[in-house]
């Protein structure tokens, strides 16, 4: 976890990309992402850039997907070095990244954003960093899961480190202790 905007690591992506890394930064409104892909076309050109999230239309969408599958030989997209996203990236795509950049969101979605870097258990240098979650995204995507997302910020403070499966099990049975989630 940084306490820092993403603005503020701004330079830390632009090296990662320098060294040949596969970056996601992944926010949770679809207006977050599309103006970080704004800024990040302005500095990077759109060659290698793809926004990913739920509002494109579905053959648009599939258009995307479809590229975005196609891999090098670490799983990671072949014909894109960073990709910028919404939660749309957390669920059905198989694929990697070296390096990603997540929007604070609650525990489980955290993990499964997670799933997305160093997908195949490769030897070398991967990194998932999390950052505060905007106001827009507490206020309306979380609102009534302030706790949730309280609990996951603090957990997270306190687990500055690689996670075993039995780990991030503790930390999800803390963030949704005295939570039904049978409901």
């Amino acid at each position: 976890y940084r306490d820092a905007s993403i603005e503020d690591m701004s330079e830390d992506i632009l090296n990662y990309l320098k060294q040949g890394k596969k970056v996601a930064i992944v926010f949770n409104t679809v207006r977050a992402a599309q103006e970080a892909y704004r800024k990040w076309r302005d500095i990077l050109g759109k060659e290698r850039l793809l926004c990913y999230h739920s509002q494109f239309i579905m053959k648009d969408r599939q258009a995307k997907e479809g590229v975005l599958l196609k891999k090098d030989e670490k799983g990671r997209p072949k014909d894109y070095d960073l990709v910028i996203a919404t939660q749309a990236i957390e669920v059905s795509l198989d694929i990697s990244f070296d390096i990603m950049f997540s929007e604070c969101a609650p525990l489980d979605s955290l993990i499964q954003r997670a799933g997305r870097c160093n997908r195949y258990n490769l030897d070398g240098d991967y990194c998932f960093i999390v950052f505060p979650a905007s106001e827009i995204a507490q206020k309306y995507v979380y609102k009534g899961s302030e706790t949730i997302l309280e609990r996951t910020l603090h957990i997270l403070k306190q687990n500055q480190k690689w996670l075993r499966e039995d780990e991030l099990n503790q930390m999800l049975e803390y963030v949704y202790d005295g939570f039904d989630l049978a409901s």
